[in-house]
């Protein structure tokens, strides 16, 4: 039996693959590097803020990545906020009267309820970020980590995502996974469109 519903948020609660390129646009220049392309930007889209800034980079150095990490979260870098996917908020809305949520992303902790997400921040029960586990997805950690929060079993939780490393997360955790506008198809796992597919 269900009885929690774990969100992902970058490509599943907010639409924001426009926002975080024309952000990563503007970090990498102010930090001496070349604004990436869409397309070198697309297979980062799900990975986070500092995995993002090594593969952008190049860098493997610590004090480095670290220089280009604080100006990235500078108030000078201005990014356009993303928008909610359609029907998320009325979804939110309507699951939270009869299961727990939570989020778990791999942003950082400030920036993981960005623009209209935010003010929904009350009705998710948890929300594990980055730097809330060691080990990231597709590692489970961070979907075990939810579970625990709201003391639920991960079977008995559905985990809503968007990227491979998701599925992987939600397999090796033994959670069910339901993947949103996923554009292959995986054995016995269900994709959606649209939230009002969600009950």
């Amino acid at each position: 039996m269900i009885k929690a519903i774990l969100f992902d948020v970058d490509g599943v609660l907010l639409d924001s693959f426009a926002a975080n390129l024309d952000f990563f646009q503007k970090v990498m220049p102010a930090a001496g590097y070349p604004a990436p392309t869409s397309e070198e930007y697309l297979p980062l889209f799900f990975v986070s803020l500092r995995d993002t800034i090594i593969a952008l980079s190049g860098q493997n150095d610590e004090t480095e990545i670290e220089r280009i990490k604080t100006i990235a979260l500078s108030p000078q870098i201005v990014s356009l906020n993303p928008k909610l996917m359609v029907g998320a908020e009325d979804a939110i809305k309507r699951l939270a009267k009869k299961y727990d949520l939570a989020v778990v992303t791999s942003r950082i902790k400030e920036y993981a309820l960005e623009g209209d997400l935010n003010r929904l921040k009350n009705y998710f029960q948890t929300i594990v970020a980055y730097e809330d586990t060691e080990n990231h997805k597709p590692l489970p950690d961070p979907l075990l980590k939810a579970a625990s929060d709201l003391k639920v079993h991960p079977q008995e939780c559905l985990y809503i995502g968007d990227a491979l490393s998701d599925y992987q997360a939600a397999k090796a955790a033994d959670m069910p996974i339901i993947m949103f506008r996923y554009q292959d198809m995986i054995d016995g796992v269900k994709i959606i469109h649209d939230f009002s597919e969600l009950n």
